[in-house]
């Protein structure tokens, strides 16, 4: 049965009414609004005020330690169990959540966030899909909206970290921003976030497009291979990306001309043209015409010698054609 235009108008003013009627006070109302939730958990927040205050104050405090978060995580989870189960449904019980917070902060791997002495690995999906993955962190936005409206715009911009901490499983924002960035591996996120940092989202993902950083990045020896097959996506990403806009001219190289093919390598931060086996080289500078430094170490680019003596630049992969 269809519905007319005149039905929803009145459906709208008698929930209009009733929320007037159940909330006289308009400053008041306003604040249940920005919070995007149910009237009757939006006024239960209100209520509790001065508790989420209290309880998010450590987490302003220690600049969003892992034990602060986990800490307020489970304070909101007590909380939600009496007073959110509108937002939060089918919270499971304590013991459970109790197996799967700790590991989901910290970015562990979900095969290990799941508590491997259980049969019913379906409970731990839902906590994690649906309970920290969307609930949660819609009720911490929802306390954030309302504490910035209270004057607490530093708890409440301290909150809004907090949610997007407990959203992706990570423990810091530089490993949330590296998530978002490209690396959508919570695990190799948290791993980076220990030694690549930024200021900002922005920054991150100018720093995951730098292809030098990258290149520096999978030099190091003690990165996990997770980590290391992600890195090497984002550099054939940025590579492929910016050799697609830009073609190469020919060139003619004097010094290797005895030699079909040369590549590019980087040797101690400098540039130089190599023979395959690396037995000769010479160095060169990058610039806007020349950018060897988006190939440099890429064995798949090369420069080959045609009938005329010149060098060609070619894509040995035809996968990043």
């Amino acid at each position: 049965m269809l519905i007319s235009t005149e039905e929803v108008i009145d459906f709208v003013k008698t929930k209009t009414k009733s929320i007037i009627k159940s909330c006289p006070d308009s400053q008041e109302r306003k604040i249940y609004v920005a919070t995007g939730l149910p009237l009757s958990t939006a006024k239960k927040i209100y209520a509790a005020r001065d508790y989420f205050v209290s309880i998010s104050q450590d987490l302003l405090d220690t600049n969003i330690s892992t034990s602060s978060l986990i800490e307020f995580l489970q304070n909101l989870e007590n909380w939600s169990r009496e007073n959110a189960m509108a937002v939060v449904k089918n919270l499971p019980e304590q013991e459970i959540m109790d197996a799967v917070r700790t590991g989901w902060i910290l970015g562990v791997t979900l095969r290990n966030v799941i508590h491997e002495s259980t049969e019913n690995t379906s409970i731990y999906d839902t906590v994690l899909r649906d309970v920290y993955g969307f609930q949660m962190p819609w009720l911490i936005n929802a306390i954030s909206q309302q504490i910035r409206l209270l004057g607490h715009e530093n708890l409440a911009e301290t909150l809004g970290r907090a949610s997007l901490l407990v959203e992706l499983g990570v423990p810091n924002d530089c490993a949330a921003w590296i998530f978002l960035a490209g690396i959508r591996s919570r695990t190799a996120a948290t791993e980076l976030s220990q030694i690549l940092q930024a200021d900002t989202l922005a920054d991150m993902r100018r720093l995951l497009k730098d292809n030098h950083i990258l290149h520096s990045l999978r030099d190091k020896t003690k990165l996990s291979e997770n980590l290391i097959a992600w890195i090497d996506l984002l550099r054939d990403t940025a590579v492929n990306t910016k050799i697609s806009k830009h073609e190469f001219p020919d060139i003619r190289c004097e010094k290797l001309q005895n030699h079909n093919t040369i590549i590019v390598r980087n040797i101690d931060d400098r540039t130089f043209l190599c023979t395959i086996d690396g037995k000769e080289n010479f160095q060169v500078e990058s610039n806007d015409r020349f950018p060897f430094d988006l190939i440099e170490n890429q064995y798949r680019y090369s420069f080959n010698k045609n009938q005329d003596g010149i060098f060609r630049f070619t894509i040995r992969d035809p996968k990043s054609v």
